[in-house]
């Protein structure tokens, strides 16, 4: 579980900066 809330939380960020470029 703890690896499925990491790859969550990675996924979460990369999100974040993306949107943050665009």
């Amino acid at each position: 579980m703890a690896d499925g809330q990491k790859s969550e939380r990675e996924n979460g960020d990369k999100d974040r900066e993306n949107g943050k470029k665009l």
